[in-house]
């Protein structure tokens, strides 16, 4: 056990200390998607078919429009203006979105390098990396049309731009604010993180420092967010800040017999349209929160235990084209790998960040940016409606606490020889601006 310890502390050591590191993790990443999406065939399910089919219409400028014409705001547009963009660059095929979502996973990945670097050190990241390339839901999302890779590189980008330390307010206000826009049009989730982000810098007593540019990166995204609320008004008579489908998802949560995941929506609300039935049906499940303040509570910790209890949805989005290809069989092994796979990266996750809390205690920990941002999302889901695709985004910081975790197990071993590398202990450990807190 000890010279397994040994040979992979010199592994991680050479990979730390190797620029060309990321790059060839970067390329072996790339190699797994490339195959995976040679093997299995793109077949469009569930989210997948009206992604699609709006970002057909808008590449022929019909607007977000359903198929009768009538406006839509129920999916956020980014998602499919992205993909009418590609569309009418590249053509309207499938293989379009796939060479896409491989190409995602090049900032996905560095970026994930460098906050793990910036924030545990490079054995740290270099762990974090492998994690990332051969993630299976990760490579499996490579042939589904959604807004999970997309959104989580917006997010990884977000909280780059709040973490770099050489930009300017107004420089990271606007950079902040351009793509704090474009992702809420992706997943409105997103409005909220300058403010938890900003609760962050607070904590570690940098908010005067970082209030600037938080105050106007809300104010660059409210302006650029402005023209699509607008259209929503017009179409629908009523405010509609991004999406129509808030209330929706609410209601899908919590009811009297929900499951806190989805739910189809009731035949009696079938025929409004978007705007009021989002409005009713989020009436409806204020009212019944309200009214079962406990049941809330008590389903909210089952939401959250749905949303990170497994990791089989990039299984199920991509069964009919498994189905094809391999047949039936397949389906089941391919889950218990995603699933084995899942839970052993977060019980590293979890064990990093038990690690960040001996380190900086409970607070510091709590508010340190990877760990705000996972709790962020987790909080989200659990109020709202669960999934496993929703912890999809912080998967990247769930690895750099694994790496955290993982590296700290290595250094435990008390035989390792000289080239064992002792400088990135626990407690060395680095906050958001890089300096050590241990």
């Amino acid at each position: 056990m000890a010279d397994a310890r040994q040979q992979l502390a010199r592994v991680l050591n050479a990979a730390a200390r190797h620029a060309g590191f990321p790059y060839a993790v970067l390329g072996v990443g790339i190699m797994v998607r490339l195959i995976w999406a040679l093997l299995v065939p793109v077949v469009p399910v569930s989210d997948s078919l009206s992604y699609d089919l709006f970002a057909d219409r808008l590449s022929r400028g019909l607007g977000y429009t359903w198929l009768d014409g009538s406006a839509s705001a129920f999916w956020p547009v980014g998602t499919s203006a992205i993909y009418a963009l590609l569309y009418r660059l590249f053509g309207t095929g499938h293989g379009v979105i796939v060479g896409f979502n491989i190409l995602l996973f090049v900032p996905i990945l560095l970026l994930s390098m460098r906050l793990t670097t910036r924030w545990f050190g490079a054995h740290a990241a270099a762990i974090a990396g492998v994690m990332l390339a051969f993630w299976p839901m990760q490579v499996e999302f490579t042939t589904i049309l959604a807004s999970e890779l997309i959104f989580t590189t917006l997010v990884l980008i977000i909280v780059s731009l709040w973490d770099a330390e050489s930009l300017s307010p107004l420089r990271r206000g606007i950079l902040l604010g351009i793509v704090l826009a474009v992702a809420s049009y992706v997943r409105p989730t997103a409005l909220l993180l300058t403010c938890v982000l900003m609760l962050s810098a607070a904590a570690r007593g940098q908010g005067a420092r970082r209030l600037p540019a938080a105050v106007i990166s809300v104010v660059v995204a409210g302006l650029l967010i402005a023209p699509w609320a607008v259209r929503n008004s017009r179409e629908f008579h009523r405010p509609v800040l991004l999406s129509t489908n808030g209330g929706v998802t609410l209601w899908m949560g919590n009811h009297a017999n929900s499951g806190g995941g989805y739910a189809e929506v009731p035949a009696e609300f079938a025929g409004l349209d978007e705007a009021t039935r989002d409005e009713r049906m989020g009436g409806i499940a204020r009212a019944y929160i309200r009214a079962h303040p406990a049941q809330f509570v008590w389903n909210s910790l089952r939401r959250l235990q749905d949303t990170f209890g497994r990791e089989t949805i990039g299984i199920a989005w991509n069964e009919p084209g498994l189905v094809r290809a391999f047949g039936p069989r397949v389906l089941v092994w391919l889950k218990l790998v995603s699933q084995a796979y899942w839970l052993a990266v977060l019980a590293l996750g979890l064990a990093g960040f038990v690690l960040l809390v001996a380190s900086l205690g409970v607070w510091r920990a709590v508010s340190h940016p990877g760990a705000i941002t996972w709790l962020y999302f987790a909080g989200v889901h659990a109020v709202i409606v669960s999934q496993d695709r929703y912890h999809f985004p912080v998967t990247p910081y769930i690895a750099g606490f694994a790496g955290l975790a993982l590296w700290a197990m290595v250094q435990r071993s008390r035989h390792a020889d000289p080239a064992f590398d002792r400088s990135a202990r626990p407690s060395g450990m680095r906050g958001s601006t890089g300096s050590a807190l241990g």
